[in-house]
This record gives C-alpha cells, structure tokens and sequence, in this order.
C-alpha cells in the first residue's frame, strides 16, 4: 500500500503544478511579463505603462498594484530603456528595467525586490541620495545606461512620437 500511498501524492502534486501553470498561461490581462523565445518580455499593464506613461506617472492594474515608470535613459546601443516599478500595498516592490526593441517589444533586463520609492500616496518611503532605493536596481542600471537620463521634456516628446528618434 505504501507504493499506492505514493502514487497518490505524485499523481495530486502532478495535478496541482499543472493547475498552477495552466493558471499563469490563463492570466492573460494579469500577465506583466511573459518569456517570449527565451527573452522577458513586458505584457499587459506594464507594457502599456512603459509605452505611454510619464516618469511617475502612476498606472493601476485590473488585481489592485500600481506600475510606476521612474525614469527613461539609452543603452550603449541607443535603445530606450525605462526604470519601473510594481507595487501594491506593502513596504516593498518589484523594481526593474526594460528596454524598448527594433519590434517595439519592452524587454525586460533586471527584475528584482526592494523597498517602495516615494509617491505622492507613499510620501513616506525614503529613497536613498542616488535616487534609487534597490542597489541591484542601481548597480544594473549604471551598467548599461549611456549618457544622461532624460527629463519629463524629453521623455514627453518621444511618448508623444511613438518612440521614435526626433529627427
């Protein structure tokens, strides 16, 4: 019985991890970032925060989070890249980056926890003196960025020509 008793357990376990993943691939409107030919890549509300959302500018998601795009800089290879943030009620956030490609995709380079920056409904939040509270973040950030991050001018400019180089 012991071999039966086994059995069981697998076969439950077996049921459960692929009602768990069936879900994720379900989500659809949840989905913030999906693996897309081994690339991560920005869906849903992130996708649209990154696309058309200024620096700051706070997007709510259908499950209660709020998507922040902090701020936009290039990589040495001249795409744009945004600084987000996810968060929902609690101390902490997933902050990360992703850059926009030739197919207009936000590929996501850096994902990872920290504590919440400072928002007009989270004023309390301390960012540290280099403006970003997750060092990973910061660390990972300073080794792609190329030149200066641009101000809400600049960003406004390029949101408003689909993201396309002024000529």
């Amino acid at each position: 019985w012991t071999l039966a008793l086994c059995c069981a357990v697998l076969a439950i376990a077996g049921a459960g991890w692929i009602a768990g993943h069936a879900t994720l691939r379900n989500s659809g409107s949840h989905e913030l970032i999906a693996n897309v030919d081994d690339k991560s890549i920005a869906r849903g509300a992130l996708a649209t925060a990154l696309e058309s959302a200024h620096m700051r500018q706070q997007v709510a998601t259908v499950d209660g989070r709020t998507i922040v795009p902090v701020v936009t800089f290039r990589n040495a290879e001249g795409q744009f890249c945004r600084q987000f943030e996810i968060a929902d009620k609690s101390a902490t956030a997933l902050g990360g980056y992703a850059c926009r490609n030739s197919s207009g995709d936000w590929q996501v380079g850096f994902q990872g926890m920290g504590p919440r920056l400072a928002t007009a409904t989270n004023p309390e939040a301390s960012i540290p003196a280099d403006g970003a509270p997750n060092g990973n973040l910061s660390a990972a950030i300073e080794n792609i960025i190329s030149g200066d991050a641009l101000d809400l001018a600049g960003e406004s400019k390029l949101i408003g020509n689909g993201w396309k180089r002024p000529s």
